[in-house]
This record gives structure tokens, sequence and C-alpha cells, in this order.
């Protein structure tokens, strides 16, 4: 494997490792809101009929899974970003404090 192949596979695994989490949470929101819009027939949660457990049950999940989406995904995202822009600056203090001991 060639040096610009190896880049490319790394570029690859990083993008993956920083928005692997994220699009999950996304995608089950997507899915979960799908099965809520499903279920509940235009009714909402509480119907004429009554309070109806189950898609009340899927609604709270999938209001749980949009908080995290808008909220955690982004957050996350910049976190990891830090955390990545900030290891060469991490090792350089690092290797500067070892020299001095």
């Amino acid at each position: 494997m060639s040096g610009e192949a190896r880049r490319q596979v790394y570029r690859r695994r990083a993008v993956f490792e920083l928005l692997g989490g994220p699009v999950v949470v996304v995608l089950a929101y997507l899915v979960l809101r799908a099965v809520f819009v499903a279920t509940s027939e235009d009714e909402g949660l509480i119907a004429p009929s009554g309070v109806r457990f189950g898609v009340a049950a899927v609604g709270a999940a999938a209001l749980c899974l949009r908080v995290a989406a808008v909220f955690g995904a982004p957050a996350w995202i910049a976190y990891r970003l830090v955390v990545a822009w900030s290891r060469p600056a991490v090792a350089r203090w690092r290797e500067r404090r070892a020299a001095r001991s």
C-alpha cells in the first residue's frame, strides 16, 4: 500500500470516527419518527378514545432522540474536532515539559 493510499484510509477512518456516532443517532431518530408518525394516525399522543401508552412511549423516545440529534450530535462533533486539533499541541507541550525535567 502506497503512502497516498494509507493517507486516504486514515482520512476515511478519521471521518468515520468523527461522524459515526452522530449519524447513528440521527438515523435512529428518523426511523423512530417515521414509526411514530405511522402509528399516531394524525391523532397525536392523547386521542379522544384516551391515552395510547404505546404511541406515547414511541413519541417520548422520538423526542429524546430529537434532543440528542439536535444538541448532542453537534456537541459531540465539536468536541472530537477540538480533541483532534489539540493533540499535536499537547504532544509538543509534553515533549517540552519532558525536556525540562
